[in-house]
């Protein structure tokens, strides 16, 4: 039987058995971090909650080992919000039983935003009662100290779509090109999953 790492209930299982139980009730809280930053902060998308876009308030969470956060990271880049959202990037290396760290070395940082030593701290923050896998990238608003999104297609799509004073205002989509960024993503998604 499979070992996971997550949160169940707000607490941290580092070495857990991936039951048919779990996974039900990991897979039936997926969609629990999918909120938005709007212009005026009214709700995107998804229906949930929204945040106004404002320089400086967000942080993003990231792991130059993860495609998903990488893409994320590049985003931030080509919209030059590298003033705008601070970063805090996480060790490549999951394998710590209290799942993925911080730490300053060449391949990581602290955890600015939070000071915290691991990851599911900060999804602790943000949700004490959280039943998730605590996944990269993670967009974090550091007002509300809450989680805002943690999937990367909607991470690069508010990036996309919101205008803060010191980014740039510029699109890099559309419905076309988006089209086929999400077949490639797809194709990248099925890889990664069939080599971990």
């Amino acid at each position: 039987m499979a070992r996971i790492k997550a949160l169940i209930d707000g607490v941290w299982y580092g070495d857990l058995e991936e039951m048919q139980e779990v996974r039900e009730s990991l897979a039936a809280r997926s969609d629990v971090f999918r909120n938005w930053i709007t212009p005026d902060g009214s709700r995107g998308p998804s229906g949930d909650a929204g945040f106004r876009a404002e320089p400086g308030r967000y942080h993003l969470y990231v792991s130059y080992a993860c495609p998903w956060a990488h893409r994320a990271i590049l985003y931030r880049r080509l919209k030059r919000f590298e003033n705008v959202i601070s970063v805090s990037v996480l060790h490549p290396r999951i394998g710590h039983e209290r799942g993925w760290s911080f730490g300053d070395t060449a391949m990581s940082t602290p955890a600015y935003a939070n000071g915290r030593d691991f990851l599911y701290e900060v999804y602790q923050l943000g949700k004490p009662d959280a039943t998730t896998r605590v996944t990269v990238p993670m967009l974090w608003d550091t007002r509300e100290r809450d989680i805002v999104n943690r999937e990367s297609g909607d991470i690069i799509r508010m990036l996309n779509s919101v205008s803060m004073r010191g980014g740039i205002r510029m699109s890099t989509t559309t419905p076309r090109i988006y089209a086929r960024k999400s077949k490639l993503w797809t194709v990248c998604y099925c890889a990664y999953r069939r080599s971990t």
